[in-house]
């Protein structure tokens, strides 16, 4: 069976899961081959079924994702449909049979009242530039001016808030492929010139910042980064092919090439060993990422979480896209390895943790870091669920589809099942058993694999009862499946009544260095708690390292020791910020 058939035969037996995102797609590449017209016109009459056509409806015009909902819920959906069926009606619609072009004028005229009922934040990165996109396409493809207009209107508020504050969804490895795509749509078939060239800026703003944190020996986005589906390892399949088609100067799916000065500039940067990157991703405070990279290792970090699917702290080795990455998170389900997804109420299924407060100081492969959950963290997560149709909450990244209370409240430290990790007189080398190790708060620790070491100390760790934190190395059975051990830190094995907060000193070297590291790490710790202030400094290789917090109230009132370009920057990269030169 050829492909169209096999995907045809799917959307056929789909039944309660039918995604109407497959119809328009499979539509789309019919329409493209030239083929399967009987089926397209059936795709499209099954779309009809699943659009809200009640003109009283609050969602009138948009669709339910799946076939099992019982209306539309996930509002995005008629972004997706209509940013590939627009370009069906722009480029096929005389290729399709006169059934299947009315069907498809008809829903397309529809989702203009489904687009203009959704409400998206600029902080919304890739739907913004997404509705952007349709609200052009749809004005200029069936006359509405107005439409356009605000579409117009849209991109430019983008770009400003971009120029100053960088990509909100940062290095996301899933949706910085969505953004390119839309970028690129708005690039090559906007219908104003001036719209055309700020596209342009953006794709090459967007570039540099693919390219400046690639790490080249992990083949992935290196960097802590906003929404990443997989939590091991956070690779980038679509990202990297598309890179790897751009700097060879191929063509886009949507027909888009880079210029020449742009792939030269990104090779240049990925090229640059070591490179310490430093940008903004956001107006808030907090919303800034450093990450720092060798030939050896990578270490990176951000001040604030944006999602649910973050990595905050990440080391990255140079030993291929098959190792894990190290990655901290907080959790308050007990999936310490994100394989462990939920179904939320919409259909979609993902892996979810808690959206702590962070601040943290990095200089070069040295990071202080604190995380902090309490009541605030989860007041959304117990919140009632709305009854208007949802839609995103983008200034913390969560949804309204509310997972409950946490369970417990756990802090854990990925590490690849291969490393060697040393405490104390103990060294466990690539177990292969389940066993767990307690350990003394106080234990430097240090990870070493493929030629670099990490050295780990606890500076700072409390609990909501008031009662010592506990550590401890866990190997278990999922996490040898999955290729990882674990760093755990129990602030709360049951539903927490309290803050818990964590506080690690982390620096990164090559694995001859291992002994400086653990001086680096093993130097004089402060710790100050009053109340919700929170301060913890300590004598880092290149000084003194400082934060001083209140979490509840998300304020970072000291951040001492860092690069200094880290509350400055756009994109900079060891002294040039290329963010800013590119909008300037």
């Amino acid at each position: 069976m050829s492909e169209l058939d096999q995907s045809w035969e799917k959307i056929r037996q789909a039944g309660d899961n039918l995604g109407v995102r497959s119809l328009f797609s499979f539509a789309h590449q019919a329409a493209k081959a030239g083929s399967h017209g009987k089926e397209i016109a059936e795709a499209y009459a099954m779309a009809v079924e699943l659009q809200d056509r009640d003109p009283d409806s609050p969602t009138y015009g948009n669709y339910r994702w799946y076939r099992s909902n019982e209306r539309p819920q996930d509002l995005n959906a008629v972004e997706f449909v209509t940013a590939e069926g627009i370009l069906t009606w722009n480029h096929h619609r005389d290729d399709l049979s006169g059934e299947a072009r009315n069907l498809l004028e008809d829903l397309l005229r529809m989702n203009v009242n489904g687009v203009r009922g959704h409400r998206v934040l600029v902080t919304y990165t890739n739907i913004f530039i997404k509705r952007t996109w349709n609200c052009i396409a749809l004005g200029e493809a069936f006359e509405i001016p107005d439409l356009a207009q605000e579409g117009y209107e849209a991109f430019e508020t983008w770009c400003r808030y971009t120029a100053e504050n960088g990509f909100h969804e940062y290095l996301s490895p899933t949706y910085y492929s969505v953004d390119l795509t839309n970028l690129e749509k708005i690039a090559r078939y906007a219908g104003r010139s001036e719209e055309r060239e700020k596209a342009e800026r953006a794709l090459h703003h967007l570039w540099m910042d693919i390219g400046a944190n690639w790490y080249d020996p992990a083949d992935r986005l290196g960097g802590a980064h906003s929404r990443d589906y997989d939590y091991i390892r956070g690779n980038s399949e679509r990202v990297a092919l598309r890179m790897s088609n751009m700097l060879e100067g191929q063509a886009s799916e949507e027909g888009h090439v880079m210029p020449e000065t742009v792939r030269d500039a990104v090779r240049e940067v990925r090229q640059t060993y070591p490179r310490m990157v430093c940008q903004s991703w956001g107006h808030e405070s907090g919303q800034t990422a450093s990450q720092y990279m060798t030939e050896t290792f990578s270490l990176a970090s951000s001040c604030a979480s944006r999602h649910n699917m973050d990595k905050v702290l990440t080391v990255n080795f140079a030993s291929g896209r098959d190792t894990p990455m190290m990655n901290l998170i907080m959790d308050g389900r007990g999936d310490p390895f994100g394989v462990n997804p939920v179904t939320e109420k919409d259909g979609h299924t993902k892996s979810r943790h808690l959206v702590p407060f962070i601040a943290r100081v990095q200089r070069e492969s040295e990071v202080l870091m604190l995380l902090s959950a309490g009541p605030e963290t989860w007041a959304p997560l117990i919140a009632e669920r709305p009854k208007e149709a949802a839609n995103p909450l983008q200034t913390t990244g969560l949804s309204f589809d509310a997972s409950g209370m946490p369970s417990r409240l756990l802090s854990h430290l990925a590490i690849p099942l291969k490393a060697k990790v040393s405490w104390g007189s103990e060294t466990l080398v690539a177990p292969d058993t389940p066993q767990t190790h307690s350990l003394d708060l106080d234990e430097i620790i240090l990870v070493e694999w493929d030629g670099a070491a990490v050295a780990i100390r606890t500076c700072h760790v409390d609990t909501p009862s008031g009662e010592p934190g506990q550590l401890a190395l866990i190997v278990d059975d999922q996490g040898i499946e999955h290729g990882v051990m674990r760093l755990t830190w129990t602030h709360s094995e049951s539903e927490p009544d309290g803050r818990g907060s964590l506080a690690v000193h982390v620096a990164a070297g090559t694995a001859d260095a291992a002994g400086d590291l653990k001086a680096t790490v093993s130097g004089a710790t402060e710790v100050s708690v009053d109340g919700d202030r929170i301060e913890i400094a300590v004598d880092g290789r290149h000084g003194r390292m400082r934060v001083v917090a209140d979490p509840p109230a998300n304020e970072r009132s000291v951040l001492e020791g860092g690069e200094q370009a880290q509350g400055e920057a756009v994109l900079w990269v060891n002294g040039r910020d290329y963010g800013k030169e590119i909008w300037s």
